[in-house]
């Protein structure tokens, strides 16, 4: 389902009413920018040194989508294998709303736009007209605050006239000679007007003696349609303040009476209108609920983000941890300076995450090639929509993103399970990050959400990294190598291929080759190797020597691992060098 800035106020209060019975809901978002040249990641970085580059780009550039789909699990096949969910997925377009008086509180980011970014979106067809001219608004903490205390001074000086009585308006006493006897006169045939209503009332009332107070008012009315109308035109007027004053005066002294001016011209021509007291009584439920939406609008997304760390739901995302960051730095606040800090404000906001690259990786839980790629929808073409583990469908008003409606459809009707499905659609791949996740834990063991094992639980993947985030826990992450990992040193001319092949000449397969620049490149030795025969070469200072006596022409060869703070010891992930990782002599692994 597409929200907009027009379907939001609709479309919100079902939202948050769905939300709030939910197992749990996944989410993605698309971006105007995704990297910054001045912090470019490298594999030897640190936790901390990933998240202080991410911090930087969820800071500088702007969410274009965020997609979140509810998961409900179906109780009448609560305990039946495979698992029936439904899933109903949203697409929440976003664009930072503006407007030439908001002060500095009030005022959004500017728009950044990644011309890469921008022309990635743009081959997958993503609708910038939409964005820009239906995006719905969005701000953070701060900016809700000066938001609504804008929004209720705005209302304060017409709250206050109500209240005011009989006390003198303001501003009559600056009106010029002609705009005096303008208003006079305007005054005058509003009591006019207001003693001829009053008359029609009481006649009605004597005339529908126990009849409803709407019935009465009918009544009065269709007595004032053939005395003269409901309405009565007054002259025209220029001046803004003459209009001020007379609409304050009515305000305050002809309850039964509304004011509204009509532009023609140089000149606005008032109309005076008859309103009975259940009328207006409507009209101010009306304006209540104008300003209710009025608000709304103003606040956008923000409304959103707050309904789900409210309903302290699981949380799916798939490589996610970027998506968090845009999420907090876009509608909770300034990024804090330090990982650890980020994690504490994390486990204030969303208690249970889950990322379906992390556990897609896990090879404790699924065998080595078990799947051919790691994103998103290569993970989720290996199962579907309706897999031996779960089943997943759209009900009416979300069938916008079933596989009948977008072309594709199940792995074995086509070559991709989301062919010609909307990719990159946030909403779409929210759908598809909350199904691959059924599908990986009841493949891992028979789990759901709810039985998931603690070493999944808030565990966030890094991009081309050899750690993964730990979420809960503020001072410790994961390094994932279980066999180890080789620096190759090499001249320039020795590209990638040249490695592999020298890998596959010993027989070695599942070797995950990062550069880290022209003449160093890093092996990710798979789990796999670890068990190997015989023992004696299971050992990485073995391999490294082997291989840089086998192929001296290629490269020179030895083993790292990441320094005592990357792995846990006190004051783990605190900047440290970009040269992370220690040469280990070979001589001390013989």
């Amino acid at each position: 389902m597409q929200v907009t800035r027009d379907t939001f106020p609709a479309v919100f209060p079902k939202f948050v009413e769905l939300l709030k019975s939910c197992d749990f809901y996944a989410f993605d978002e698309e971006m105007t920018g995704i990297s910054t040249t001045e912090l470019p990641e490298t594999i030897t970085d640190t936790p901390e040194e990933t998240y202080r580059a991410k911090r930087t780009v969820a800071s500088r550039y702007n969410i274009i989508q965020v997609g979140i789909c509810l998961f409900h699990k179906e109780k009448n096949a609560a305990n039946s294998t495979p698992a029936h969910y439904v899933a109903r997925p949203f697409n929440f377009i976003l664009f930072p709303h503006n407007s030439d008086d908001f002060n500095a509180n009030e005022r959004s980011r500017d728009v950044v736009l990644s011309p890469s970014s921008l022309a990635f979106l743009r081959r997958h067809d993503m609708d910038f007209q939409s964005w820009v001219y239906q995006g719905m608004a969005y701000c953070d903490a701060n900016q809700e605050e000066a938001l609504r205390k804008r929004h209720e001074e705005k209302y304060r000086e017409l709250d206050s006239i109500h209240n005011e009585g009989n006390q003198e308006v303001e501003g009559v006493s600056l009106l010029t000679e002609e705009e005096k006897k303008w208003y006079d006169n305007a005054v005058t045939l509003a009591q006019a007007f207001s003693e001829r209503i009053q008359a029609a009332l009481e006649k009605a009332k004597v005339r529908n003696a126990g009849q409803t107070a709407g019935m009465v008012e009918v009544s009065a009315a269709l007595d004032l349609i053939q005395s003269g109308g409901r309405e009565v035109f007054l002259p025209p007027q220029r001046g803004k303040s003459a209009r001020e004053a007379l609409e304050r005066h009515v305000e305050q002294h002809f309850h039964k009476l509304s004011l509204t001016f009509r532009r023609q011209g140089a000149v606005y021509m008032g109309i005076l209108r008859a309103v009975f007291p259940e009328e207006r009584n409507r009209l101010r439920e009306k304006e209540q609920v104008f300003r209710e939406g009025e608000l709304m609008n103003m606040l956008g997304f923000r409304l959103v983000f707050k309904a789900l760390v409210e309903s302290r739901k699981p949380c799916v995302g798939h490589n996610c941890l970027a998506d968090l960051l845009f999420l907090l730095a876009s509608l909770d606040g300034p990024l804090p300076e330090s990982l650890p800090e980020f994690k504490r404000r994390m486990n204030e906001l969303f208690p249970i995450v889950f990322d379906t690259k992390y556990i897609a990786s896990r090879q404790q839980f699924f065998p080595l090639e078990r799947f051919g790629a790691r994103y998103l929808s290569g993970l989720f073409g290996e199962y579907g929509f309706r897999s031996a583990n779960a089943h997943v469908t759209l009900p009416l008003g979300f069938e916008s993103y079933d596989p009948l409606a977008v072309g594709g459809g199940e792995r074995h009707n086509s070559s991709a399970a989301n062919a010609g499905g909307p990719t990159h659609e946030a909403g779409y791949d929210a759908l598809l990050t909350g199904t691959l996740l059924l599908n990986l834990l009841a493949e891992m063991g028979g789990y759901d959400v709810a039985t998931a094992p603690e070493c999944v639980v808030n565990r966030v993947a890094l991009f081309r990294s050899l750690f993964a985030l730990n979420i809960g826990a503020a001072d410790v992450d994961e390094y994932l190598p279980a066999s180890g990992v080789l620096e190759l040193r090499h001249e320039k001319r020795v590209k990638l291929h040249h490695i592999d092949s020298c890998f596959t000449a010993l027989s070695l397969q599942n070797i995950e080759l990062h550069p880290v620049d022209e003449t160093r490149t890093l092996a990710v030795l798979p789990s796999t190797w670890s068990k190997m025969e015989p023992v004696e070469e299971r050992n990485p200072g073995w391999l490294s020597t082997h291989m840089t006596s086998r192929f001296p022409q290629f490269f020179e060869a030895s083993v790292y691992q990441p320094t005592s703070a990357c792995l846990g010891a006190k004051g783990a992930f605190h900047t440290t060098s970009r040269a992370l990782m220690r040469v280990i002599p070979r001589s001390a692994m013989r």
